[in-house]
């Protein structure tokens, strides 16, 4: 979920907008991060465990395909994502209609392509607000910058790593093989060094306040990630062991985890691509058993932004309720 004008846009609008400005030369050897699934995931702005489904989608729909390509930074080929011919198409069509939006600054209105510069067009967006004012700072930013307000779907992956550091931190210091996961998991998600490094700070400062986070919920949280496509690669592999081991998580409370991710898997599968942020915000309300009077008025916040009856938050809550049991 996003602000302004980046939210009036579709998930697979903002993907396609962002590959038309990372184009890949077919048959090519290397890529840039910005077409991995991480690089996608922050410049669209939506969770990486949400995207792989809009991906496939897209894929099956031809307007996009994919590729094993070099990546800096990566030890191994990895997965990227370009425009075919039909998305360079549709994408050109979305770029005209957004260009020519009417955008007010200094109360005269002006076609947003007047603002036209080398940033891409998503940055450019995210200076436009809901009614089509322009603002000199943008709205929102992706996780990948180093400072900026980030939407919530940015915000959740910020707690993760949070949670991450304050449970490594909890004995006094952070170990070689502890600092190695928490780069594995800022590099999956695409977090900027420099937030990497104000979140740390965070991290320590409230470790005296808090009992530390729940390490089966940071664990369940990066299966999510890394099985939502369907493959966990060596990499992905590599990653999830070390946490295991790291926060102590037993192979028997694993299995219990992962069947719990299918679980909430098969139940995005069966809603609406703008339902997932919400089932994500019961489940979270849902960790210690029951929804707090603050938590079911935030929830109820969201029901209203996003439209959903009553009846499916019963419907969401008791199978999230039932599969972590």
């Amino acid at each position: 979920m996003v602000t302004g004008q980046l939210g009036v846009l579709t998930v697979e609008e903002r993907v396609l907008i962002h590959l038309s400005d990372k184009l890949l030369k077919d048959g090519g050897w290397e890529a840039p991060p910005e077409n991995t699934q991480a690089g996608i995931s922050s410049a669209v702005f939506i969770q990486r465990k949400h995207l792989p489904r809009t991906l496939k989608r897209m894929i099956e729909s031809e307007d996009i395909e994919q590729d094993n390509r070099h990546v800096d930074g990566a030890k191994q080929r990895r997965r990227v994502y370009m425009l075919t011919a039909k998305g360079k198409e549709r994408s050109q069509e979305i770029r005209n209609r957004v260009l020519n939006l009417e955008v007010e600054t200094d109360g005269m209105p002006s076609p947003l392509s007047e603002f036209e510069d080398n940033r891409d067009l998503l940055t450019l967006l995210s200076h436009v607000d809901e009614n089509l004012n322009w603002h000199p700072e943008p709205l929102v930013v992706p996780i990948s910058e180093a400072k900026g307000s980030l939407g919530m779907e940015g915000k959740i992956s910020e707690a993760l790593v949070k949670a991450v550091f304050e449970r490594a931190w909890r004995d006094g210091s952070l170990s070689e093989a502890e600092r190695g996961i928490v780069e594995e998991i800022v590099t999956f998600i695409g977090m900027s060094p420099e937030r990497v490094t104000r979140i740390e700070q965070e991290a320590l400062n409230s470790l005296t306040e808090s009992k530390g986070p729940d390490r089966e919920n940071i664990y369940r949280e990066l299966l999510e990630q890394a099985l939502e496509d369907g493959e966990i690669i060596e990499e992905e592999q590599v990653m999830l062991e070390t946490l295991r081991k790291t926060l102590d998580i037993s192979l028997e409370v694993h299995g219990r985890l992962v069947g719990q991710v299918i679980a909430h898997a098969e139940l995005l599968d069966g809603l609406e691509a703008n339902m997932h942020p919400y089932v994500d915000a019961v489940r979270t309300a849902l960790e210690d058993g029951v929804i707090s009077l603050d938590e079911d008025a935030i929830l109820s916040s969201l029901r209203r932004s996003l439209s959903i009856p009553t009846e499916v938050h019963v419907a969401i809550a008791t199978s999230i309720r039932d599969n972590m049991k």
